[in-house]
């Protein structure tokens, strides 16, 4: 694993976690008596999950493009 893969990974992780905590936030602040938190909660999940998912995206797509190489170079036409 290269280093660039590692830090994405490790931030995707990180950004996956502070989803979760989000998420679990946000299902301890209501809206009848925290809507303003409720909200913050909301928008940290979401961002979480967002950033997750783009961090995993640009772990694993230089790994796609290299075997999609691969694939070409070893097919004998």
């Amino acid at each position: 694993m290269h280093t660039r893969e590692k830090v994405f990974a490790g931030l995707a992780i990180a950004w996956s976690f502070i989803g979760g905590a989000g998420l679990i936030l946000l299902s301890i602040f209501d809206t009848k008596r925290f809507e303003r938190l409720h909200r913050v909660f909301l928008l940290v999940f979401v961002a979480g999950t967002a950033f997750s998912a783009i961090f995993t995206i640009m772990e694993v797509r230089p790994l796609s493009i290299f075997t999609s190489i691969l694939i070409k170079v070893l097919t004998i036409p």
